[in-house]
């Protein structure tokens, strides 16, 4: 999930907190972060450097100017297909809002109790149109959080996360060192589905992420072994969520 492609991202939030777990989520996952607080920052920031911006991610309410207003600059200026623009709502936004933001040129409208995997996976997709558009649909990833059991010979049985899962590998998050080609059993569930996986997978590739904030240190993993049942099951799994991705954020 860390990409090697950094990318520069205008994160525009008043709240500190916020504006601070945006910015670990971003330079986690391998982007470049600048922070404003407000509406009149956000503009300034665009006029000063907006080819230097790839993505913008800001507040449906700043302090001094709702997303409307700084959507609306954008295309007075010409500015409205310079980079993608995402904006954080609350869970009580109307779905008039929402469709409104789209209709002013947002990109997409990202709520404030996505998961870190959500938000890259959404945001990364816009950023690299062209790698998303490419992809197999052997190779779809879809962003999830849930637990692995895994172990290999010499190694102890340890717990780690799937942060996303394709037909036929995961990215697995664990502190643990793993090395190139290590063989490793694995044992998960997925939502909605009753019976665990008992796979066997590779590590193939290692994502390491800054020391500050490992939020996306892994492995990539190929599932070397999954039984019919468990195959058609995953299948099923992803062709489901990634229809359900196309359609929402």
């Amino acid at each position: 999930m860390i990409t090697r492609d950094s990318k520069s991202i205008l994160v525009a939030k008043d709240s500190l907190f916020f504006r601070t777990r945006l910015s670990s989520i971003l330079t986690g996952a391998g982007h470049r972060v600048t922070l404003v607080e407000d509406g009149n920052s956000t503009i300034s920031a665009i006029e000063t450097g907006a080819r230097g911006i790839d993505l913008l991610i800001m507040d449906f309410l700043l302090p001094d100017m709702s997303a409307f207003t700084v959507l609306q600059w954008m295309s007075d200026n010409a500015l409205e297909n310079k980079f993608p623009v995402f904006v954080v709502t609350g869970e009580g936004e109307s779905s008039h809002i929402v469709s409104s933001l789209f209709k002013y040129g947002a990109t997409g409208v990202i709520s404030k109790d996505f998961t870190p995997e959500r938000m890259i996976f959404h945001i990364n997709r816009a950023l690299f149109p062209e790698k998303a558009s490419a992809v197999s649909q052997k190779s779809v990833r879809i962003p999830v959080s849930v637990p692995v059991d895994f172990s290999s010979e010499g190694l102890r049985k340890e717990t780690g996360f799937f942060l996303n899962i394709s037909k036929s590998g995961a990215f697995l998050h664990t502190a643990s060192i793993l090395s190139q080609g290590a063989e490793l059993a694995l044992r998960f569930g997925l939502p909605d589905i009753k019976d665990p996986f008992d796979t066997k997978g590779s590590v193939v590739w290692k994502a390491i992420a800054g020391e500050a904030d490992p939020l996306f240190a892994g492995y990539g993993i190929k599932f070397t072994y999954i039984s019919p049942a468990e195959q058609s099951a995953l299948d099923s799994y992803i062709d489901s969520e990634s229809r359900k991705l196309l359609v929402s954020l």
